[in-house]
């Protein structure tokens, strides 16, 4: 199932949720190729060369090399990583904790994302599911619980 599609450069990058992959194409959406081996891919963000994907099971943040469209890390959380932003060089993921059971705190890091560091993080509320920097650069954090 289709689960988000973000268009970078000159690609749309459709990551296709339970299918372990993002299909990339071209603009005319004619197929350049898959990005196999994830998990359960979310959700897809670019800084300069490298690609962020999110994961309802890895407990992890995928990094994807977009010259080769190969996996080339990935940044350890603590559980399903959903949402994902980059702002002023800066990578912000909300981490959901445990998805069967969501019994383990839920956070919101600041990820460098050329260092790959996690350089802060956040406790939020149950269940966060959405996010948005507004003009006045405040981060807004949606949770369910």
């Amino acid at each position: 199932m289709l689960q988000s599609v973000k268009r970078y450069k000159d690609r749309f990058y459709f990551v296709v949720n339970n299918s372990g992959k993002v299909v990339v194409t071209d603009t005319n959406l004619k197929l350049i190729t898959e990005i196999t081996g994830l998990n359960s891919p979310r959700y897809i963000d670019f800084y300069g060369n490298t690609g962020f994907v999110t994961d309802l099971k890895q407990n992890a943040i995928y990094v994807i090399n977009l010259t080769n469209k190969q996996i080339i890390g990935q940044i350890p959380t603590q559980g399903w990583t959903e949402h994902l932003l980059i702002y002023n060089h800066k990578l912000y993921v909300m981490d959901r904790g445990n998805y069967l059971t969501n019994n383990t705190s839920n956070y919101l890091y600041k990820i460098d994302p050329v260092s790959l560091h996690k350089e802060d993080s956040i406790q939020v509320g149950i269940n966060p599911n959405s996010m948005v920097m507004d003009k006045l650069n405040n981060l807004w954090v949606l949770t369910s619980g």
